[in-house]
Protein backbone atom coordinates (compact mmCIF):
# COMPACT_ATOMS: atom_id res chain seq x y z
CA UNK A 1 0.00 0.00 0.00
CA UNK A 2 1.48 3.36 -1.02
CA UNK A 3 2.01 6.20 1.42
CA UNK A 4 -0.69 8.21 -0.35
CA UNK A 5 -3.21 5.42 0.20
CA UNK A 6 -2.15 4.94 3.83
CA UNK A 7 -2.39 8.64 4.60
CA UNK A 8 -5.74 8.96 2.80
CA UNK A 9 -7.15 5.98 4.67
CA UNK A 10 -5.89 7.21 8.05
CA UNK A 11 -7.25 10.74 7.54
CA UNK A 12 -10.62 9.43 6.38
CA UNK A 13 -10.90 7.03 9.33
CA UNK A 14 -10.04 9.91 11.67
CA UNK A 15 -12.80 12.00 10.08
CA UNK A 16 -15.25 9.10 10.36
CA UNK A 17 -14.56 8.68 14.08
CA UNK A 18 -14.63 12.45 14.69
CA UNK A 19 -17.94 12.89 12.86
CA UNK A 20 -19.59 9.97 14.68
CA UNK A 21 -18.37 11.29 18.06
CA UNK A 22 -19.72 14.77 17.26
CA UNK A 23 -23.08 13.30 16.21
CA UNK A 24 -23.20 11.22 19.40
CA UNK A 25 -22.38 14.35 21.43
CA UNK A 26 -25.18 16.28 19.75
CA UNK A 27 -27.71 13.47 20.28
CA UNK A 28 -26.79 13.09 23.96
CA UNK A 29 -26.19 16.78 24.73
CA UNK A 30 -29.21 18.36 23.07
CA UNK A 31 -32.85 17.38 23.14
CA UNK A 32 -34.40 16.66 19.72
CA UNK A 33 -35.20 20.02 18.13
CA UNK A 34 -33.22 22.00 20.73
CA UNK A 35 -31.24 24.86 19.21
CA UNK A 36 -28.25 26.78 20.58
CA UNK A 37 -26.99 29.97 18.86
CA UNK A 38 -23.36 29.85 17.71
CA UNK A 39 -22.68 32.97 15.64
CA UNK A 40 -24.94 35.14 13.50
CA UNK A 41 -27.32 32.88 11.56
CA UNK A 42 -25.45 29.70 12.57
CA UNK A 43 -27.00 27.47 15.23
CA UNK A 44 -26.21 24.13 16.79
CA UNK A 45 -29.24 21.83 16.79
CA UNK A 46 -30.30 18.22 17.11
CA UNK A 47 -32.27 17.13 14.04
CA UNK A 48 -32.66 13.66 12.55
CA UNK A 49 -33.32 12.84 8.91
CA UNK A 50 -35.62 9.83 9.04
CA UNK A 51 -35.21 6.85 6.69
CA UNK A 52 -38.71 7.25 5.30
CA UNK A 53 -37.42 9.79 2.78
CA UNK A 54 -37.33 8.07 -0.63
CA UNK A 55 -36.25 8.89 -4.14
CA UNK A 56 -37.34 6.90 -7.19
CA UNK A 57 -39.14 4.51 -4.85
CA UNK A 58 -35.93 3.48 -3.07
CA UNK A 59 -35.30 3.91 0.65
CA UNK A 60 -32.53 6.18 1.89
CA UNK A 61 -30.61 3.12 3.12
CA UNK A 62 -30.69 1.67 -0.41
CA UNK A 63 -29.38 4.98 -1.74
CA UNK A 64 -26.59 4.93 0.84
CA UNK A 65 -25.56 1.40 -0.19
CA UNK A 66 -25.51 2.48 -3.85
CA UNK A 67 -23.45 5.54 -2.91
CA UNK A 68 -21.03 3.32 -1.01
CA UNK A 69 -20.58 1.11 -4.08
CA UNK A 70 -19.84 4.17 -6.24
CA UNK A 71 -17.38 5.53 -3.66
CA UNK A 72 -15.57 2.20 -3.51
CA UNK A 73 -15.25 2.32 -7.30
CA UNK A 74 -13.54 5.72 -7.04
CA UNK A 75 -11.26 4.45 -4.26
CA UNK A 76 -10.18 1.56 -6.50
CA UNK A 77 -9.70 3.79 -9.52
CA UNK A 78 -7.56 6.33 -7.72
CA UNK A 79 -5.59 3.62 -5.87
CA UNK A 80 -4.75 2.23 -9.30
CA UNK A 81 -3.82 5.68 -10.64
CA UNK A 82 -1.43 6.51 -7.79
CA UNK A 83 0.49 3.33 -8.71
CA UNK A 84 0.90 4.23 -12.40
CA UNK A 85 4.59 5.10 -12.89
CA UNK A 86 3.82 8.28 -14.90
CA UNK A 87 1.67 9.52 -12.00
CA UNK A 88 4.03 8.68 -9.14
CA UNK A 89 3.80 11.64 -6.77
CA UNK A 90 1.10 13.31 -8.89
CA UNK A 91 -0.89 15.67 -6.68
CA UNK A 92 -4.10 15.21 -8.65
CA UNK A 93 -4.03 11.42 -8.27
CA UNK A 94 -3.25 11.83 -4.55
CA UNK A 95 -6.12 14.30 -4.16
CA UNK A 96 -8.48 11.86 -5.87
CA UNK A 97 -7.34 9.04 -3.61
CA UNK A 98 -7.90 11.13 -0.47
CA UNK A 99 -11.26 12.51 -1.66
CA UNK A 100 -12.49 9.00 -2.55
CA UNK A 101 -11.65 7.67 0.90
CA UNK A 102 -13.35 10.72 2.42
CA UNK A 103 -16.50 9.98 0.41
CA UNK A 104 -16.51 6.44 1.78
CA UNK A 105 -16.11 7.79 5.35
CA UNK A 106 -19.09 10.13 4.96
CA UNK A 107 -21.29 7.43 3.45
CA UNK A 108 -20.27 4.92 6.13
CA UNK A 109 -21.10 7.44 8.89
CA UNK A 110 -24.53 8.07 7.36
CA UNK A 111 -25.15 4.38 6.72
CA UNK A 112 -24.15 3.46 10.27
CA UNK A 113 -26.57 5.99 11.75
CA UNK A 114 -29.36 5.15 9.31
CA UNK A 115 -29.15 1.43 10.12
CA UNK A 116 -28.41 1.78 13.85
CA UNK A 117 -30.63 4.74 14.77
CA UNK A 118 -33.15 4.94 11.95
CA UNK A 119 -31.94 8.33 10.72
CA UNK A 120 -28.95 10.60 10.22
CA UNK A 121 -28.12 13.31 12.76
CA UNK A 122 -27.81 16.86 11.41
CA UNK A 123 -26.58 19.56 13.76
CA UNK A 124 -25.48 22.73 11.94
CA UNK A 125 -28.37 25.04 11.15
CA UNK A 126 -28.30 28.18 9.04
CA UNK A 127 -31.44 30.09 9.98
CA UNK A 128 -32.94 33.00 8.06
CA UNK A 129 -35.65 34.27 10.42
CA UNK A 130 -36.84 36.98 8.01
CA UNK A 131 -37.50 34.43 5.27
CA UNK A 132 -38.63 31.74 7.71
CA UNK A 133 -36.11 29.21 6.40
CA UNK A 134 -33.55 26.94 7.99
CA UNK A 135 -31.04 24.60 6.37
CA UNK A 136 -29.72 21.87 8.66
CA UNK A 137 -26.68 19.81 7.76
CA UNK A 138 -23.73 18.05 9.38
CA UNK A 139 -19.99 18.18 8.68
CA UNK A 140 -20.34 15.06 6.55
CA UNK A 141 -22.57 16.99 4.14
CA UNK A 142 -19.95 19.73 3.80
CA UNK A 143 -17.12 17.24 3.30
CA UNK A 144 -19.24 15.26 0.84
CA UNK A 145 -19.63 18.32 -1.39
CA UNK A 146 -15.93 19.20 -1.07
CA UNK A 147 -14.87 15.60 -1.82
CA UNK A 148 -17.04 15.45 -4.94
CA UNK A 149 -15.52 18.72 -6.16
CA UNK A 150 -12.03 17.38 -5.36
CA UNK A 151 -12.73 14.17 -7.31
CA UNK A 152 -13.80 16.16 -10.36
CA UNK A 153 -10.66 18.31 -10.14
CA UNK A 154 -8.51 15.21 -9.50
CA UNK A 155 -10.02 13.37 -12.45
CA UNK A 156 -9.42 16.28 -14.82
CA UNK A 157 -5.92 16.91 -13.48
CA UNK A 158 -4.93 13.25 -13.53
CA UNK A 159 -6.24 12.88 -17.07
CA UNK A 160 -4.32 15.96 -18.19
CA UNK A 161 -1.17 14.67 -16.46
CA UNK A 162 -1.46 11.29 -18.17
CA UNK A 163 -2.04 12.95 -21.52
CA UNK A 164 0.96 15.24 -21.00
CA UNK A 165 3.21 12.33 -19.99
CA UNK A 166 2.04 10.29 -22.99
CA UNK A 167 2.70 13.08 -25.47
CA UNK A 168 6.06 13.85 -23.83
CA UNK A 169 7.22 10.21 -23.86
CA UNK A 170 6.13 9.65 -27.48
CA UNK A 171 8.06 12.72 -28.72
Amino acid sequence: MSNTVKLSLAASLAFLVFELVVRWGIRTGLEPGETVPLAGRLYLTNATNINSIKGLGLSSVTWLFMALAICIFFVGAFQFLVRVPQLHGNRFASLGCFASFLLVAVVVANLFEALWLGGVTDYLASVDLAAGRAHIINLGDIFLALAILAIVIAGLGTGASLLASTTTSSS
